[in-house]
């Protein structure tokens, strides 16, 4: 179940104005994300042209292989969940994107009972934990040098 559904189902507890925000916010929310994430995406491309040529002949490759060589052919219709599934140097690409440039740069989230953090730090209920998205896709112990 979708969290929409799970509100809809506890309808004598949530309005439908309160149900029609929920709705609005989750496709604000999507369309934010992916246009930051795809302005990144693209600005990066531009940038480094021999990933926009390898991503380009990765594309012709696999319209070539499932829908022939008549380029006509590969704008009849979107791309099929196979053939998307075959663009790994496009996703390894959007990946990257995200790690070095993520939509949602940092978050916080409340903390509801005692816990303790992988490192060993005590985390009282009640405060909250910020932490950076964007620190962690460029941490080089991690990803090494960029």
């Amino acid at each position: 179940d979708d969290l929409l559904t799970r509100f809809m189902r506890k309808k004598e507890s949530y309005s439908d104005k309160f149900l029609q925000h929920v709705a609005l916010n989750f496709i604000l929310a999507g369309r934010d994300t992916s246009s930051v994430a795809l302005s990144w995406f693209f600005w990066l491309v531009i940038q480094n042209p021999r990933v926009e040529e390898k991503i380009l002949r990765e594309i012709c490759t696999v319209l070539m292989e499932t829908r022939g060589a008549d380029m006509e052919k590969w704008t009849d219709e979107p791309l099929g969940f196979e053939e998307v599934d075959r663009l790994v140097y496009l996703k390894a690409a959007l990946s990257e994107t995200l790690r070095l440039y993520p939509s949602v740069p940092e978050d916080s989230k409340h903390v509801v009972n005692d816990d303790v953090l992988p490192d060993g730090t005590f985390v009282p209920a009640g405060s909250s934990v910020t932490y950076s998205i964007y620190s962690a896709g460029r941490l080089k112990s991690t990803w090494g040098e960029d």
